[in-house]
């Protein structure tokens, strides 16, 4: 930290040493490598409503949103809970664009990602027949042979 820096920048270095002492890489959004570790968090994040001041991203998924509020700003616990659901709606919206992060060359594109999870929700599901399973018995003997009625 330095002398010369505004409340912001100190808070975001309080935020940065915390995130580091619990194992997430931080990034600056400009040098974004979502291969660096297990996990990243990227700092301010472009967003269709703006940038987040952090998201979490865990094997090239985003996982989180951190927004840091100061106490000073008043703002309710709903506030920021509509914030996090509208930047959540516009990071899914870039994730199935294609703009959240680029494409690697063993990656499966989205399309086909979703052309697969179609199909599969349309495969009819049969349950197994009884053909072919062995009756509950005793030692082979069928229930009927083994209790006399």
């Amino acid at each position: 930290m330095t002398e010369n820096q505004n409340p912001e920048q100190k808070t975001r270095d309080k935020i940065d040493a915390l995130l580091k002492q619990a194992g997430w890489k931080v990034q600056d959004k400009k040098n974004l490598n979502l291969n660096d570790g297990l996990g990243q968090a990227v700092r301010e994040f472009r967003t269709d409503i703006g940038p987040a001041d952090y998201v979490l991203f865990v094997g090239k998924k985003a996982v989180g949103v951190i927004e840091a509020k100061r106490p000073e700003e008043g703002q309710t616990i709903t506030t920021s809970l509509q914030q996090a659901e509208a930047l959540r709606q516009s990071i899914l919206k870039k994730a199935f664009s294609g703009q959240l992060a680029p494409q690697g060359p063993n990656d499966e594109p989205a399309s086909a990602l979703l052309a697969r999870i179609k199909a599969e929700k349309t495969k009819p599901t049969h349950p197994p027949s009884a053909k072919g399973r062995r009756s509950r018995s005793n030692r082979g003997i069928s229930v009927k042979e083994a209790v006399p009625i």
